[in-house]
């Protein structure tokens, strides 16, 4: 039986097609079989790149580019990865393989779990006995619990610090607060000047506004979808029109402010957005003031430090509009 979100969607497609259809994970569990929609991962600027999607998440080479070299200057460059073993874990490693040969450091351990594993015991004393300067780990859920809490039972975090390419706030409440720890990638942050800038009025009312109605700081995930609908409803306005190439044609290379400082923009070549990201420590209960305030972010990249090159992004994505 399928859940009502996918039914929904499905009937969208089969009734001549929404004007739009916005969302992450469950909108690609929904429309990923569908030739007129693609899954939201990297694909959908790789690949399977289509002239109507557009991606708003980094990909997991921004991801890894855009913490590895924060992680290279504040940790250290000897690495220790541990990584699920499916296609996002590889591209993770992959990632991060290319960021420390860059910094001039090295892997000296890097394996691959089963997604769902259960028992880490295996690996920690090889981490161990690498001595790296890091443990950098590209799983999560479930998955990284485990592994956190037994790699505390073995002592191993008293001197040997954690990183990751991102930590989404949502994910940090889920955690016992025993797991609460490391440094980690940072999509979108709700305060302060190194992600917003000085002054950032129409951050600082969508955090506000937010707030107010859900009782809970902003997510990047509230993001990805604020940004989404906004630049369809400029495109909407900048077109006087809801047709599609015009809307996309419109979209691609424009240049635009929103809820981070600097100018942001879908590149023409694989509409992907250009836009930072950020690393920061993790705090395990926030602040007294304020308990959403999860993360000290402490170092930003630019898309031009963190993400594939124009040139490296045309050799996979052949953006095809109609005629």
């Amino acid at each position: 039986t399928l859940p009502p979100w996918r039914v929904l969607a499905y009937a969208c497609l089969r009734e001549g097609g929404p004007l739009l259809l916005s969302g992450g994970q469950f909108l690609g569990a929904a429309t990923g079989s569908n030739p007129r929609c693609r899954f939201h991962a990297d694909q959908v600027s790789g690949k399977d790149c289509r002239w109507n999607t557009f991606q708003t998440p980094h990909t997991t080479w921004t991801m890894t580019h855009a913490t590895g070299f924060s992680i290279a200057k504040e940790l250290g460059r000897k690495w220790y990865m541990i990584s699920p073993d499916y296609a996002y874990g590889h591209s993770l490693a992959d990632g991060y393989t290319d960021v420390v040969k860059k910094a001039g450091g090295q892997i000296v351990g890097s394996d691959f779990a089963p997604l769902g594993t259960r028992d880490f015991s295996p690996y920690i004393p090889k981490i161990q006995s690498a001595r790296p300067d890091v443990v950098i780990l590209n799983i999560f859920g479930t998955d990284l619990i485990n592994f956190v809490k037994q790699s505390i039972g073995y002592g191993m975090f008293k001197s040997l610090p954690i990183a990751g390419p991102v930590l989404m706030p949502e994910d940090v409440r889920a955690l016992p607060e025993v797991a609460r720890i490391g440094y980690w990638g940072i999509e979108w942050y709700y305060k302060g000047d190194l992600v917003l800038g000085k002054g950032n009025l129409e951050a600082q009312r969508f955090a506000s506004i937010y707030r107010k109605r859900f009782k809970q700081a902003p997510t990047p995930r509230a993001v990805f979808g604020y940004v989404a609908m906004d630049r369809t409803l400029w495109a909407i306005s900048e077109t006087k029109s809801t047709d599609g190439p015009k809307m996309a044609k419109a979209l691609q290379g424009n240049e635009f402010r929103s809820l981070w400082s600097g100018n942001s923009s879908f590149r023409e070549v694989d509409h992907n957005l250009e836009w930072p990201m950020w690393f920061g420590s993790l705090r395990a209960n926030g602040t007294v003031s304020d308990p959403d305030d999860v993360f000290d972010v402490i170092d930003r990249r630019s898309p031009a430090e963190s993400a594939i090159s124009d040139a490296e992004a045309s050799k996979v994505c052949h953006l095809a509009f109609p005629s």
